[in-house]
């Protein structure tokens, strides 16, 4: 009962379970597709973090100008790779972030053993973009400081995937029915593939000056507090 309440209301996790728990049981199509859109934030977030917005932020960072010289062009190099480093390394968490799902016990039912965790990874998103922005757009800032609070922001955002990640993906073998998995597992590729669209048509709006990186950041942060309201 705990783990059907990983990302549903007390109601629907209840009937969830029923559902799951008999082999004959059928979960309606749209609560397949609202389970796995819960991730569609999270998704989205990490196609333009890592492609698009990184790499802007430390061009920002160091060469706010278009005509960069040879030395801003090869410390622009280094910091990007030290940055993208580090939340490489954030990504090996993983494991660790499932493993704990699996041992939590909550006080609540309505949270689950997975809830509570990826409810927490959303907020610590949220968190890590508003540290990513500031460190873009603070221009009065050392550049120094500039990228390492970018490079700590950038770090916990990847942690804060891999706390959704381990945890989210665990649901599919708890709730969904052995029949249904097949079906499942297609609406989680499909809105993958979305969110892969829309982060690609966002990064052409920035490419193209349609939007700013500011004004990017601030689609992801309002992204995932519905995301985070998704969870509630």
């Amino acid at each position: 009962m705990a783990a059907a309440g990983a990302l549903l209301p007390p109601s629907a996790a209840a009937a969830a379970t029923t559902v799951a728990a008999s082999p004959s049981g059928q979960l309606p199509t749209y609560w397949l597709v609202l389970q796995q859109l819960s991730a569609f934030p999270s998704n989205v977030t990490w196609g333009l973090a890592t492609s698009i917005l990184l790499p802007v932020s430390v061009a920002t960072i160091v060469c706010p100008h278009e005509a960069c010289s040879a030395s801003e062009t090869a410390r622009k190099a280094s910091m990007l790779a030290s940055a993208a480093f580090c939340g490489a390394v954030a990504q090996l968490s993983q494991p660790f972030w499932g493993a704990l799902s699996d041992r939590l016990r909550p006080s609540s039912l309505y949270w689950g053993r997975r809830r509570v965790i990826v409810a927490a990874a959303q907020i610590c998103t949220v968190v890590s973009l508003l540290g990513m922005s500031v460190a873009t757009n603070q221009g009065e800032m050392h550049v120094s400081l500039r990228f390492w609070l970018l490079t700590t922001a950038y770090t916990s955002f990847q942690v804060a995937n891999s706390m959704f990640s381990a945890p989210y993906y665990a649901i599919i073998p708890e709730l969904v029915p052995l029949h249904q998995r097949g079906s499942a597992g297609g609406w989680v590729a499909f809105l993958q593939a979305a969110a892969g669209l829309v982060s690609g048509g966002v990064a052409t709006l920035q490419g193209n000056d349609v939007i700013s990186s500011s004004q990017v950041y601030w689609l992801l942060i309002s992204l995932n507090v519905l995301g985070i309201h998704l969870l509630m």
